[in-house]
């Protein structure tokens, strides 16, 4: 298999060429590859203007290309879970082979993949994990192993003394919840640091801002935000500024998208947990052509971990660390 970096030239290339699969259009074209049959896979995500969901696009675009299979990338503007739904019941009446889905609210989608792996479509949750093991494989970061150590991590910036606000997407996505719970117990190391009860931003960047001036304000000690996702800590970055309090109070983050890569660059943003979307793509796709083509295994574990890097102003510009900025397209 190839590693990641010669996947990313890989899929450079491939885009020069004008070869890739027209992904995040929402419509998609056969590949010569490995496969050899038409094999149908599509992708349903929220979000489609993130950049997270691009480098996932960019990924499972590569992999579709390589196995030769049909790529469909669809989706929603918004991280609303009735209008994803809506969006996987379109797609599961096509009835591809396969689907790679992100689950926002786990609970809710538990039973319409079970419906679809019932009926032959084959489903693999990617990011967010479900309630229920009832997909083929999750394929997502470990957001509690990944938050506890960034919240060892920004108890040492902080000395182990300060004031901390929390800002979660919303209360049941379970990736989102993992790195609430998982930040929290990284800083038990140091019970001196106060954490504050978490806000949630429900990935609108405006409240976010409007609810970290209120923690400004009201807490005039706050020496660090975390956000556990992109939009909260965009929205913190603006607070952050708009206070006067850049330098003064940290700001951490999950995920790694041009604008946060920028900020942290110009110190807006003090690190930056970067995930690996674009594995998670890939890896789901290559899943999926080959349990159609009969070469899957038996069984997969409930969770597949891509792992994720922390990053900060002296690693970011690295080689080492480049593979997990996010792409500003598909």
């Amino acid at each position: 298999m190839l590693t990641r970096t010669a996947r990313i030239s890989a899929s450079m290339l491939l885009a020069a060429s004008m070869l890739v699969l027209t992904g995040c259009s929402g419509s998609g074209t056969a590949a010569t590859g490995n496969g050899g049959t038409n094999v149908k896979i599509t992708g349903v995500m929220p979000l489609q203007d993130n950049p997270y969901f691009k480098s996932m696009c960019q990924g499972a675009t590569l992999a579709a290309k390589e196995e030769g299979v049909e790529l469909k990338w669809t989706g929603t503007s918004t991280a609303d879970t009735a209008d994803l739904l809506n969006a996987l019941n379109a797609v599961g009446v096509a009835q591809p082979d396969g689907i790679l889905i992100d689950p926002f609210d786990p609970v809710a989608f538990v039973r319409p993949v079970r419906a679809l792996m019932e009926k032959g479509t084959n489903v693999i949750a990617v990011d967010n994990a479900l309630a229920e093991h009832v997909d083929v494989t999750n394929i997502r970061t470990d957001g509690f192993a990944a938050a506890a150590d960034a919240g060892k991590r920004v108890g040492e910036m902080l000395q182990g003394k300060g004031t901390i606000a929390i800002l979660g997407m919303t209360p049941t996505g379970s990736s989102a919840v993992a790195r609430t719970n998982g930040f929290i117990e990284g800083l038990k190391a140091y019970p001196g640091i106060k954490i504050l009860p978490t806000q949630y931003e429900e990935a609108d960047t405006a409240k976010a801002a409007d609810v970290v001036s209120g923690l400004i304000q009201a807490n005039p000690e706050l020496s660090a935000v975390y956000s556990v996702a992109d939009a909260g800590g965009s929205g913190a970055a603006s607070a952050i500024k708009a206070a006067g309090k850049v330098g003064k109070i940290l700001n951490i983050t999950f995920d790694a998208g041009p604008e946060l890569v920028a900020g942290l660059r110009s110190g807006t943003f003090d690190a930056l947990v970067a995930q690996d979307p674009y594995n998670m793509g890939y890896e789901a796709v290559k899943t999926l052509a080959a349990i159609e083509r009969g070469e899957g295994k038996a069984e997969y574990p409930q969770h597949t971990d891509v792992g994720y890097q922390w990053l900060t102003r002296d690693n970011v510009d690295d080689k080492a660390v480049s593979t997990y900025l996010y792409a500003a397209s598909c």
